[in-house]
C-alpha cells in the first residue's frame, strides 16, 4: 500500500511543480499578485473569471454543457458534497448513523427505478426526503443553544416537506432548479465569514442569470449557438426543464439552467474546497491526494476514481443515457446538501471550523 501511495504522490510531483512556476509567475504580475495571495481576493477573481466562462458556455453551448458537464464532473461533486458537509464536521454517531441512512434509502429508491425492478413514486421519494431533512434538523435542535431557532428550522423543514409531498411533480421540477443555487447558499451560510469581499461577484452571477433567464439573450444562442450535442437539442431539455411556458422564456430558463450547473460543480470542487481550508494558501495537488485518501479512506477513494473513470468510459459510448442515469442515481446529494444544511441552522451556532488541506 505504501509503495503504491508513493508512486501515487511521485505522479503528482510534476503538476506540483507545474502550479509553483505558474504561481510564481502569476504573483509578479504587479495588478494580479497582490490578488492572488489574499483569499477573499482570489475567490472574487475565481468567481468572476468561472462565472464568464459559465455564461460564454451557457449562451453557445447550452446542449453540450448539459451533457458533458455531469458526465466530467458529477462524480467528484458528489464526493466533494460529502467531503465537506459532512467527512469533515466532525459529526456525532447519531449524526452520521442519520446521514447514512437517507443516502441508503433514497440511493437504493433511484437504483430499482434505474434497473427496472421496481418504479418508486414521486410522493414515496419526497416523503423519504423529507423525513430525512426532518430527522436531521431534530438532531440539530438538540444540540442547540437557542430553542427560537431550532423551533423555526424544524417548521420550515416540516412545511416545504409537506408541500413537496402534496405536489411532488412540480417540487421536483422547482428542486431541480434551485439545486443549482444550493451550492452556493451552503457556501455562504456555513463556510463564508465576511460576504462584503464577495458582494461584487455574486452580483455579476445575479446579474448573468437574469440575463439569460428573462431571454433578452437568447438570439444570439439561436443565430450562434450549438442547439443539439450528443442528441440533445435545446428545445427538448427546456420541454423538461421548463415545460407548459412560453419557447422564448423556456430557452432562456433552460441555458440559465445551464449556467448555474456550472457555478454549482464550481462551488464545490473549487470555491468551498477553499474556504474549508486554513491559511490563505491554496493546496497542492500532493495536499489535496493525501486528505482524499484520509478521508474517503482506501474503499472511499477507490469508489471515487472507479465510479469517476465508469461514468467517462460509459459516457464516451452513450453519452446522453450516461448522464440520465448518472443525474438519476445521484440525485440523493441534491437532498444530503438540503438535510445537512437544516440540520446546521438548527444547531446554530459558529461557522464552520476550517480544516487543514
Amino acid at each position: 500500500m505504501s509503495a503504491t501511495v508513493g508512486r501515487s504522490e511521485q505522479a503528482l510531483a510534476p503538476l506540483d511543480a507545474a502550479r509553483r512556476g505558474l504561481l510564481a509567475t502569476l504573483l509578479k504580475v504587479r495588478w494580479l499578485g497582490p490578488q492572488l495571495a489574499r483569499r477573499d481576493s482570489r475567490l472574487a477573481l475565481l468567481i468572476s473569471v468561472e462565472s464568464l466562462g459559465a455564461f460564454t458556455c451557457a449562451l453557445l453551448l447550452p446542449s453540450a454543457m448539459l451533457v458533458l458537464v455531469p458526465l466530467l464532473l458529477g462524480i467528484p461533486h458528489v464526493a466533494a458534497d460529502f467531503r465537506h458537509l459532512v467527512l469533515r464536521r466532525g459529526l456525532g454517531r447519531d449524526v452520521l448513523l442519520a446521514v447514512l441512512l437517507g443516502v441508503v434509502a433514497l440511493a437504493t429508491l433511484r437504483i430499482v427505478d434505474v434497473a427496472g425492478l421496481w418504479r418508486p413514486s414521486l410522493r414515496l421519494e419526497a416523503l423519504v426526503a423529507t423525513l430525512w431533512c426532518l430527522g436531521l434538523a431534530v438532531l440539530g435542535a438538540r444540540r442547540t443553544q437557542a430553542p427560537w431557532r431550532a423551533v423555526v428550522v424544524t417548521g420550515v423543514t416540516l412545511g416545504l416537506g409537506l408541500l413537496t409531498v402534496v405536489s411532488p411533480m412540480a417540487s421536483r421540477l422547482g428542486f431541480a432548479h434551485l439545486h443549482n443555487v444550493l451550492a452556493i447558499v451552503l457556501w455562504l451560510v456555513l463556510f463564508r465569514r465576511r460576504l462584503r469581499p464577495l458582494l461584487a461577484p455574486l452580483a455579476f452571477i445575479a446579474l448573468l442569470a437574469v440575463a439569460l433567464g428573462s431571454g433578452a439573450l437568447l438570439d444570439v444562442t439561436l443565430q450562434h449557438g450549438q442547439l443539439e450535442a450528443f442528441g440533445l437539442h435545446l428545445l427538448l431539455a427546456s420541454d423538461y426543464l421548463a415545460p407548459d411556458l412560453a419557447p422564448r422564456l423556456a430557452l432562456g430558463l433552460t441555458c440559465s439552467y445551464v449556467f448555474l450547473q456550472s457555478l454549482h460543480y464550481g462551488a464545490w470542487l473549487l470555491i468551498i474546497p477553499q474556504e474549508d481550508r486554513r491559511g490563505e494558501g491554496t493546496a497542492t495537488f500532493t495536499q489535496t491526494w493525501r486528505a482524499l485518501r484520509r478521508e474517503l479512506g482506501r474503499w472511499g477513494l477507490g469508489l471515487l476514481c472507479g465510479g469517476t473513470l465508469l461514468v467517462l468510459g460509459l459516457g464516451a459510448l452513450a453519452p446522453l443515457r450516461t448522464r440520465d442515469t448518472y443525474l438519476s442515481l445521484a440525485l440523493f446529494h441534491g437532498y444530503l446538501e438540503l438535510a445537512m444544511l437544516a440540520y446546521f441552522l438548527a444547531r446554530g451556532g459558529p461557522r464552520l471550523v476550517r480544516q487543514p488541506a
